[in-house]
This record gives C-alpha cells, sequence and structure tokens, in this order.
C-alpha cells in the first residue's frame, strides 16, 4: 500500500514538472539562458521548482487570450479582467463621494 501512494506521489510531482516545462518553453521568456535556467530549476527542486515557475509566468502573461468568434470586436479581456462596462462603478457601485476611496460605512450602516 504504501508503495502505491509514493508511486502516485511521485507520479504527480513528475505530471507538475512536465506541466511547468511545456509552460515554460511555450512561454516568451526573453532570452533562452533564463528558460534553461527555470528549467534546470523545476527538475533539480522538483515540487518546488515547478509551482514558483507556474506561478510567475501566471505573473508574467501581459495580455490575455481573446476568444475570435463571432461578433467579437479585438477589444474585450476575460471576464472581470476586461474594460470595465459603462454600467458598472466600482465594486459597490455608484454611491457617490468620488468613487471606492475610503469606503466610509465599515459595514455599519453606512449609505
Amino acid at each position: 500500500m504504501a508503495t502505491v501512494i509514493a508511486l502516485v506521489i511521485l507520479g504527480s510531482v513528475v505530471l507538475l514538472d512536465v506541466v511547468a516545462t511545456v509552460l515554460l518553453i511555450r512561454s516568451s521568456v526573453p532570452t533562452p539562458v533564463q528558460k534553461t535556467l527555470q528549467v534546470v530549476f523545476i527538475w533539480i527542486v522538483p515540487l518546488i521548482g515547478s509551482i514558483a515557475v507556474i506561478a510567475i509566468l501566471k505573473e508574467t502573461i501581459s495580455t490575455p487570450r481573446r476568444h475570435r468568434g463571432s461578433g467579437s470586436s479585438g477589444n474585450e479581456g476575460l471576464p472581470g479582467i476586461g474594460p470595465e462596462s459603462e454600467s458598472f462603478r466600482g465594486h459597490h457601485g455608484d454611491h457617490g463621494g468620488g468613487g471606492d476611496v475610503g469606503h466610509g460605512d465599515a459595514g455599519f450602516g453606512g449609505h
């Protein structure tokens, strides 16, 4: 039983390393030296290295991928990330007072 658990854990770590390596190779990291060093980091420090590289790659993605379906104008982002619509005015709605500065009510009655 312990052997099966160890094999599942090892397989999961190897799969995560493979995913991180593929994501890194397909990324637009500026230099080949950077890619090489990050791949070495992934495989020398298996779990931590792959998680760190995946997190860094997620943070460095500058433009979201857009769906090129019918009716797409090409300037829309992902939901929650793209340009704000005219009806959306901050996460509290338009309750006056110059936007979302200070919140004011702190959960006690407020506006």
